[in-house]
């Protein structure tokens, strides 16, 4: 999976500030100019690529070698032999010929032997072979003996998160669809009783039928346990307790356990941890009741306990955990390879490989920067850096006698979240992207927001009373965020516009930006409160005004909501509109993610993949669809707009097209791009399920899911609702349109206002989402439902002939349709 760092950087950096410019819009056009200067020339923003060496881990023994020595069951031969491996991988299938890990290996001997494991490598090197293969193992010999048609668990897979299992799920169907004798199955809360349900809801997902092994209901699971069954520990508290899940620890299923496989064993701490660990003597407890002589092995992963902690507590923390002697355990951990005395493969250029050890001597200390080593180990050549790029990349595609690669490396690059925005009106206007609480010189600086729809200056902070001043809020947080106001920033550009509570104004003040000092702007000097529709009334008292000092600014604070942001912006009324210059976490992590996703280039038969790290397991669990979505909502759109630009001379010409043409477009150009997978991953290639897709794309684009962010609010498509003879259908004398003629004798409207008036009404419900997309016997009609929260609505006649257009305060309408009302 290669990636060019120089260009993907750039790539990242540019999509990362202009996201940010969009997103704090500074209308004062100064400020904006100061804005975009700071967010380019701030290096501490983007920082990389740095280049990182790991060392290679320590090849061992090959599945084959292992079955030839007679360690591994015969059934794990290559499927073409009956067995459950293949020759070549194409996807997390056992692969016969490839050597595992020397780790791999130790922890499959060492399980073999009897002994409880802690697997304590890194991520990527490989944990789930280091449980997988001694269960397999067991499961295969069982197979040879004729004892595994007997149901009953062999072996529990305890994850702490439902992702963590339904990932495993994906890895056990592609290992176990050769070996169908193996059963395995997922109990967890949203797993179904009924085995119909279970397995149309497995076919809708999917888009195929399970393999025949895979348990998908709790009804199946109950009549026939399966041989690996994968669950999380409060699910495991409730098959404790139901009768109807007796079956898996009780009675004859119940004589077969062997492993208990803890995943992420090291977030099992503090009362978790005791929770836990007083589930797991009650379960083993419970299974002994039907073998007395049950020996459960025991198996926990994780990429941080081991490296954390020495060997002897992280014992004792698996001994506490498990209920079982120190001395039963083991801890595994991954082994590297010394490379320094590596002679240089053949074929490989000789003057490479001496570069290549002076590369590996250099990153022995840490990380650094491709400028760093360019300048280091190529100081005259001016494509030092890209030479080491293309060094890299070879290096890493080649291998040692050994088996293993010349260079197993990484790049890192570093992205600074916003500190927030930070303003100076006096000597002149400046501004920055670093807290600051005053210029050198001791002029105050004061923190800035904006707001996102009209691009109007807020100071936050407060006026000190007994001093009259106003102050940034230091550091918001929790505990002092209602201590921070939001003051309207009154320039030019509002051309001495008043303000008063209807404006959502609490207050006005003259600042002085040299000092921040501020006078307050007396309640009788301001203009009484105006009643809708009626102008404003003159102050109740006679207006004294007060004398601004030299280069004052006018501010006004701003009513606040219960969460203490902006309730509205006075300026354009928009409501939650008002940010203090800070990003979320998840819509920036998006950003990059998607920009890094989009550089990433695979072959065919491979797929991309991401990893992000959360400190918070709900973060993780909230991020991951977040990202799903936002970069299918990108795809899509790009999608939409190629085929547009593809077309464009076509569209034109035909004064627009209907959905049902542009799908048919959409759909095969998402098939040539191989745009289109399932939820399994799968790329979707048949014609028809791609029209099916394309057609949700389009649709949530006509009601504009999107919001601000849909292509027909970026002006870049127009969807109308059209009719074949739309002037002849709205003039025929039998128009069927109840009170019709009240807007042409009243209003005085044209057939073409008219027109443009149901145009507005149908722009009105598309928008609100209030559509429905088949009626049977309608093909392509565009029927409207219930609006929420809206007092007019539309709905389908009784006899599904008309469209009928109400309103809680006006007649009803009757609008009878002879023919489709298609979107074009």
């Amino acid at each position: 999976m290669p990636i060019e760092p120089i260009s993907t950087s750039h790539h990242i950096s540019e999509r990362y500030k202009r996201y940010i410019r969009t997103t704090f819009n500074i209308r004062d056009a100064e400020f904006a100019r100061l804005f975009h200067e700071q967010l380019s020339a701030d290096e501490e923003f983007f920082k990389g690529p740095y280049l990182d060496a790991m060392t290679p881990y320590k090849p061992g023994a090959s599945i084959q070698s292992l079955v030839e020595k007679g360690m591994l069951s015969r059934f794990f031969a290559p499927a073409e032999n009956g067995g459950i491996c293949v020759e070549h991988a194409t996807g997390d299938e056992l692969v016969y010929r490839r050597p595992l890990y020397a780790h791999q290996e130790h922890a499959l001997r060492k399980a073999l032997e009897g002994k409880n494991l802690i697997v304590s490598t890194g991520t990527g090197s490989g944990k789930t072979e280091s449980f997988l293969l001694p269960i397999l193992e067991h499961l295969l010999r069982e197979k040879e003996q004729g004892t595994l048609n007997q149901p009953g668990v062999r072996a529990l897979l305890l994850y702490p998160m439902n992702a963590l299992a339904n990932d495993q799920m994906k890895r056990l169907r592609a290992v176990l669809s050769r070996e169908t004798s193996i059963t395995f199955g997922r109990y967890i809360g949203e797993t179904q009783q009924d085995e119909r349900e279970a397995n149309e809801a497995y076919q809708a997902q999917f888009g195929a039928p399970p393999n025949p092994n895979e348990l998908l209901s709790r009804a199946q699971m109950q009549a026939t346990p399966p041989h690996i069954l994968l669950t999380n520990y409060a699910m495991l508290e409730y098959l404790l307790l139901r009768p109807d899940d007796s079956v898996f620890f009780d009675g004859e299923t119940a004589r077969h356990w062997k492993f208990l496989v803890m995943d992420e064993v090291h977030t099992y701490d503090g009362a978790k941890g005791i929770e836990t660990a007083m589930l797991l003597r009650r379960l083993k407890e419970r299974i002994s009741r039907s073998n007395p002589n049950l020996q459960l092995q025991y198996i926990g992963t994780s990429a941080t306990l081991g490296g954390r902690n020495s060997d002897q507590e992280a014992k004792r923390f698996a001994a506490n955990l498990f209920s079982a002697p120190e001395d039963t355990w083991d801890i595994i951990k991954a082994e590297t390879v010394n490379q320094d005395q590596h002679a240089c493969p053949q074929g490989f250029p000789e003057e490479d490989h001496k570069l290549l050890q002076r590369l590996r001597q250099e990153l022995k200390s840490g990380p650094k920067t491709l400028t760093e080593l360019a300048q280091t180990l190529l100081p005259q050549d001016t494509n030092g850096e890209s030479k080491l790029v293309e060094l890299v990349k070879e290096a890493s595609k080649t291998n040692y006698e050994d088996g293993t690669p010349l260079l197993r490396a990484r790049y890192h690059f570093f992205v600074k979240a916003l500190e927030g925005g930070f303003i100076a009106f006096h000597p002149r206007k400046q501004l920055f992207l670093k807290r600051r609480l005053t210029l050198d010189d001791g002029t105050p600086v004061f923190e800035a927001a904006v707001c996102t729809n009209c691009g109007s200056l807020y100071l936050v902070g407060d006026i000190q009373i007994q001093a009259n001043r106003f102050e940034q809020v230091q550091r918001i947080s929790d505990d002092n965020r209602d201590a921070a106001k939001f003051f309207l920033v009154e320039d030019e550009t509002l051309d001495n516009r008043e303000f008063d509570e209807e404006d959502g104004v609490e207050a006005s003040y003259y600042l002085n930006p040299a000092t921040g000092d501020v006078i307050q702007l007396q309640d009788t000097n301001l203009p009484a409160p105006r009643s809708r529709g009626k102008k404003r009334q003159p102050a109740s008292q006679p207006h004294v005004p007060i004398q601004p000092p030299p280069n004052a600014i006018k501010i006004h604070r701003v009513r606040q909501n219960e969460h203490n942001g902006v309730s509205k912006c006075p300026v354009c009324e928009r409501q939650d509109s008002v940010s203090r210059f800070l990003l979320g976490k998840d819509a920036p992590a998006s950003v990059l993610m998607t920009s890094l996703y989009e550089r990433i280039k695979v072959n065919n038969n491979e797929r991309k993949k991401t990893i992000t790290f959360s400190d918070s397991r709900q973060d993780a669990a909230f991020f991951a669809p977040f990202l799903e979505s936002s970069f299918s909502r990108i795809v899509r759109r790009r999608a939409i707009l190629d085929v547009i630009q593809q077309n464009l001379h076509e569209i034109r010409q035909d004064g627009g097209w209907l959905i049902q043409n542009f799908v048919e477009r959409l759909a095969q150009y998402a098939i040539n791009k191989q745009i289109l997978t399932n939820n399994e991953g799968e790329i979707i290639r048949d014609i028809t399920q791609a029209r099916e897709e394309v057609r949700k794309w389009l649709i949530a684009e006509v009601i504009g899911v999107d919001g601000e962010n849909s292509l027909e609010r970026l002006a870049l498509v127009k969807f109308n609702a059209s009719h074949p003879d739309y002037d002849a259908w709205i003039s025929q004398p039998n128009f069927e349109l109840h009170n019709l003629n009240f807007l042409r004798n009243d209003y005085h409207l044209s057939d073409d206002d008219i027109r443009h008036l149901l145009q507005a009404l149908i722009d009105n419900f598309r928008l609100e989402a209030a559509i429905t997309l088949s009626i049977p016997n309608l093909q392509d009609l565009l029927i409207f439902g219930f609006i929420q929260n809206s007092t007019s609505f539309v709905r389908t006649g009784a006899n599904s002939k008309t469209i009928e257009l109400a309103s809680k305060t006006t007649t009803e309408w009757n609008l009878p349709l002879k023919s489709s009302l298609p979107l074009s």
